[in-house]
């Protein structure tokens, strides 16, 4: 069989991770694998090392942080310009069926449709409600395209599946919850002390520094738990512009806990920062799939989070606390959990509880696969 995996990007993001393991799960299985991307990037590289071709084919989103109008109609006509591209490259590879691994590209799908060729759209997006998703076509005319562009729509969580079938209802019948591939290249367990280790509460929020992440609620809510007397120490890990660290510094330095908050370019040591954790944060809002939140949980680090995306859904099993989106109630949480040992034992306990959810996760690759077998065999 042979799989043709469209991607909209070529960073090394977590949408991006999980195309690279699915490559790889396909090239383990015996598939013959051909991916994009539009871009040249350090995907590449990776893909390069599992697919039997990777070719860079430019396109445009349409959905994004200034896709309004009138600039998301012109994104949207640079994007049905690039389908031809797609056509031809279907037309010259002959795959038995694509998947586009990400709602924001639609042109891989169109170009499926032209050529024939069965196609199922991976949905890793809240693009219902994230404001750097905007676009000139109304969600409800995003969602129907990812219904009738498709044979199978894959949504990666249930809060994005609710999104979809909310915009588009008659997309619920061809539409199926699977988690990202990249989760079964990154989750534990290591062995795990049920003691917290002395001193301050030692917190982590790994993710790209942007207002979307939460960075700046972290750091209000280590001045709160500081003026309350509650020893709370924060580590932030992750990459992205440098006004935005800026940002973050500026606001530790003016509450007065600059002393208590380390500000670290990303690394791929996750199991380092895992172990030097005593609680994982997820404060984004709009997260359609926290890989962070499962991922500490994997390696038995409980997470407090907001309450708002798909972070109660991954905490349902235990090993967490939703709170409020707001610095105070996050303040709070890790107050409780600094001053009450036994508080967070449970927790950290908890998180044993999400093993056959994990197992789950392991299987996400295979689980995609098994779709694309279905859907070229129709």
């Amino acid at each position: 069989m042979h799989v043709y995996i469209a991607g909209h990007s070529s960073a090394l993001y977590g949408a991006e991770l999980s195309m690279y393991s699915l490559a790889q799960c396909a090239k383990e299985a015996g598939y013959r694998v051909t991916a994009s991307v539009p871009t040249t990037g350090p995907l590449v590289e990776r893909l390069n090392q599992v697919c039997d071709e990777t070719v860079v084919v430019a396109t445009a989103p349409w959905m994004g942080r200034r896709h309004s109008l009138p600039v998301g109609a012109i994104r949207i006509a640079q994007a049905t310009a690039s389908i031809r591209s797609y056509q031809r490259l279907i037309d010259r590879v002959k795959p038995d069926a694509v998947l586009t691994n990400s709602a924001v590209i639609p042109a891989p799908a169109y170009a499926a449709r032209r050529c024939g060729v069965p196609h199922v759209w991976y949905v890793g997006e809240s693009f219902g409600t994230n404001p750097t998703l905007r676009s000139a076509l109304h969600p409800r005319q995003i969602a129907s395209r990812l219904s009738n562009l498709s044979a199978r729509t894959i949504a990666v969580s249930r809060f994005v599946a609710a999104q979809l079938a909310t915009a588009y209802p008659p997309i619920s019948s061809k539409l199926s919850v699977i988690p990202p591939p990249a989760l079964a290249d990154r989750l534990g367990p290591l062995p795990r002390p049920t003691m917290r280790k002395p001193g301050p509460l030692r917190v982590l929020l790994a993710g790209s520094f942007s207002p979307e992440k939460g960075q700046m609620d972290a750091v209000r809510a280590v001045g709160e738990c500081y003026a309350r007397n509650h020893h709370v120490e924060l580590r932030l890990v992750g990459g992205g512009h440098h006004r935005m660290t800026e940002r973050i510094q500026s606001s530790a330095d003016s509450l007065g806990v600059s002393h208590l908050v380390t500000i670290e370019s990303w690394t791929n040591g996750v199991e380092a920062l895992y172990q030097w954790a005593d609680v994982v944060l997820m404060l984004s809002k709009n997260e359609a799939f926290g890989l962070v939140t499962v991922e500490a949980l994997s390696y038995g680090c409980p997470v407090v989070g907001y309450d708002r995306g798909s972070t109660p859904e991954l905490l349902s099993a235990g090993g967490g606390i939703c709170v409020d989106p707001d610095p105070r109630a996050l303040a709070s949480a890790l107050g409780q959990l600094a001053s009450d040992p036994s508080r967070l034992e449970q927790l950290t306990d908890a998180t044993a509880n999400n093993e056959q959810r994990l197992a789950e996760y392991r299987r996400a690759p295979e689980t995609i696969l098994s779709v694309l077998r279905g859907v070229a065999n129709a």
